[in-house]
């Protein structure tokens, strides 16, 4: 297939994907400046860095729209990273999602996937795994540890058994829900490993909270 033909068919995918959670913008987002345009930043597979918006009853999820597309290079046959992100906010929070602190939170952790060379992997190793990344300390002082770091969950809504991404036309992408936890809740689990990870996941279930964030966040545990 075509590169172009099947970077469209891609992301037509995508778009029908999230239409099932949601009413999805026309628009879509961008960055300023894109990542291959950024000394020691990784391109996205195609170069096209975009990210969806999906309206739900009383949320919104920021989608990349991109990670999974395929390129005339090294993803010529399949689909990028396999794998594109998400975070789903209270639409309280969300009011400019462009300027948002939870869309510069979600481009963080893209970045760094495009950065590792993908995710899939090591969640297939370990189902649900979780990152730092550099906290802005105005923005959700609460949810900043000691060494000035949020704390995410990646992979987890009901434990990550989400259905990959229908009709990709050249391999198997899934979505990935990012979620951002209280430290002093992941400071309880952190030493358990993948067992900790799937303690404060199930904590986050049972609390009403799921994989939803929120900078409001209190402890779970």
């Amino acid at each position: 297939m075509p590169t172009d033909t099947s970077v469209a068919t891609s992301a037509e995918a995508r778009r029908r994907y999230w239409s099932t959670l949601g009413r999805v913008d026309s628009d879509v987002l961008g960055q300023l400046i894109a990542s291959q345009f950024i000394p020691g930043m990784p391109a996205w597979p195609s170069g096209r860095e975009v990210y969806l918006v999906v309206h739900r009853k009383d949320t919104v999820i920021l989608a990349t729209d991109g990670l999974s597309d395929p390129d005339d290079g090294e993803f010529r046959d399949c689909n990028g990273h396999g794998v594109e992100l998400f975070i789903e906010v209270p639409t309280k929070d969300l009011a400019t999602p462009s300027n948002s602190p939870y869309f510069h939170l979600l481009t963080q952790v893209a970045r760094n996937v495009a950065y590792g060379g993908g995710i899939v992997e090591p969640w297939r190793k370990y189902q649900l795994l979780s990152m730092e990344l550099p906290a802005d300390t105005e923005i959700a002082p609460r949810l900043v540890n000691s060494e000035g770091q949020h704390i995410l969950l990646l992979g987890m809504p009901r434990f990550d058994c989400m259905p990959p991404i229908d009709g990709m036309p050249l391999s198997e992408t899934k979505a990935m829900a990012v979620t951002i936890v209280h430290p002093d809740d992941f400071a309880k689990v952190a030493r358990e490993g993948g067992q900790g990870r799937l303690r404060l996941a199930s904590a986050l279930e049972k609390s009403g909270h799921g994989h939803v964030s929120d900078f409001a966040r209190q402890p779970v545990l």
